[in-house]
This record gives C-alpha cells, structure tokens and sequence, in this order.
C-alpha cells in the first residue's frame, strides 16, 4: 500500500477509495499503516508531496502555483503551509537557498 501511495502521490484519494482497493476496512486500513508505517496515510502523503516539491523547486523556475498544483496540493497557500510545516522553510525561500548551492557547485 505504502508503494502505491508513493507512486500516485499526487492523485486526490479518499481513505475509503484506498481500502476499497485493498479490500479491507478503512479503519483497519488506518491502524494497520500507522501501526506498520509510524504515521499516518494522510502525513505518508504529504511527506511524499514535499519530497516530489522539492525537486521541483530545486530544478526549476516553475511558478509556485504550478508546482502546488503539479505535486497534488489544493493550492499554493496549501502548499506553502505544509512545505514550510515540513521543512522549515517557505518553497520560495527553499528555491532560493537550492538555486544558491546549485551556482557555488558550478564555480
């Protein structure tokens, strides 16, 4: 389940369609993760989202909106909300901070 999340990421999905698919309770489903996985299916998500945000940020000029969007956040605010909960820093702030060590890598 936990590759499957990873791989589909940036798809919208509810509990309920997730353990259809697995064929089992959604709260048993719920348990079962955060007893196997130590977190939640929500948070698993959301650290994948920002992971996947991150790559983008670091490689590209896209606008913050497009990448919220790209990487499956309901919008920017959304996004940025969870990006810097997560690490710390704003996307623009990480874009930026990414875009100087890129530039001291290439001198």
């Amino acid at each position: 389940m936990r590759d499957l999340l990873t791989e589909r990421c940036t798809a919208a999905f509810t509990l309920a369609g997730l353990a259809a698919e697995a064929d089992v309770h959604p709260g048993h489903l719920a348990d079962a993760f955060r007893r196997h996985f130590g977190c939640t299916v929500g948070a698993h998500v959301r650290r994948q989202r920002v992971a996947l945000a991150c790559r983008h940020l670091a490689g590209s000029e896209a606008p913050l909106a497009d990448i919220a969007l790209l990487t499956g956040f309901a919008d920017q605010s959304h996004f940025t909300r969870t990006f810097k909960r997560q690490i710390g820093l704003t996307p623009a702030a990480y874009r930026k901070m990414t875009a100087g060590a890129a530039n001291r890598s290439k001198s």
